[in-house]
This record gives structure tokens, C-alpha cells and sequence, in this order.
């Protein structure tokens, strides 16, 4: 399956035409991981926001000395969402559970996006909202 077709899969890309879409695949950095690779820790500045072309991504957080996972992302998921729109540190790890490939969109290249007043950023960042809340809601079920 085409990183297009794997990417459509996310709520992230749905408001976006297809001529939009492209664009925005355009902005990202294909990243290759072994399994076993740590991608980020817990309090890690937010480098960006990933997607999930192929393998599986493991976020867990370590309270205290036993990993708690969180949640396992495959293909056409996002993550890393959060640091980037806060500004603020990593909230839980990222571990690379099975060889993955991912897509990285900068931090920089995303807020110049975002604050270009594209109709295009606003159905984005609509969609990165309506992501959110449907993860909310799955963790908040737990």
C-alpha cells in the first residue's frame, strides 16, 4: 500500500482535497527504526508530529519501575501531537516495537503551515482537533 493510501487512514488528512494532501506529504521526513529503537523519552523537547507508514509504534510512560503501556500505533496513525501543539516536553515514551518506517512533519514546517492562513491549515488543524478527541475519549475509556 502507497504512504497516500496509509495516510488517508488518519482523521488527520480528511478535510484536506487531494491537491492539499500532497502538499502536506510534501512537508515530510521519511525516518527508518529498528525495533527496539527509542524514538523519544518522557520529557524530550517535541521535535514534530509522525505518521505511521509501516511497523508499530509503542507509547508508554515509566511512573515509577514498571513501563506502562499506553497505546500500540500502526499504519496511517499520528502521534506526537500533543508536544507540538503545547510547546511543552514528551508526556510518555515512544519505542519503536516492530521495524517501522515514519514520516515526520517538523516542528518548524508545521507552525509555518499552520500559520500561513491557508484554508488548507485550517482543515488541518481541524482534523489534528477532531484526532484528539477521539483519542481522549479511547484513553479516557481505560
Amino acid at each position: 500500500m502507497s504512504l497516500p493510501d496509509i495516510a488517508r487512514r488518519s482523521q488527520l488528512f480528511a478535510g484536506l482535497s487531494e491537491v492539499e494532501f500532497q502538499d502536506v506529504l510534501s512537508l515530510s521526513e521519511p525516518l527508518r527504526f529498528a525495533a527496539g529503537d527509542v524514538l523519544w523519552r518522557q520529557g524530550d523537547e517535541g521535535d514534530g508530529l509522525y505518521l505511521v507508514e509501516s511497523g508499530l509504534v509503542r507509547i508508554a510512560t515509566q511512573p515509577g519501575p514498571i513501563q506502562r503501556d499506553i497505546v500500540d500505533l500502526g499504519p496511517g496513525q499520528v502521534f506526537g501531537e500533543m508536544a507540538l501543539l503545547s510547546d511543552e516536553p514528551r508526556i510518555a515514551d515512544a519505542l519503536i516495537a516492530e521495524d517501522a518506517v515514519l514520516h515526520r512533519f517538523g516542528k518548524a514546517a508545521f507552525t509555518e503551515l499552520i500559520e500561513s492562513h491557508d484554508p488548507a491549515a485550517h482543515r488541518l488543524l481541524l482534523g489534528l482537533a477532531r484526532m484528539l478527541c477521539v483519542r481522549l475519549r479511547e484513553v479516557s475509556a481505560l
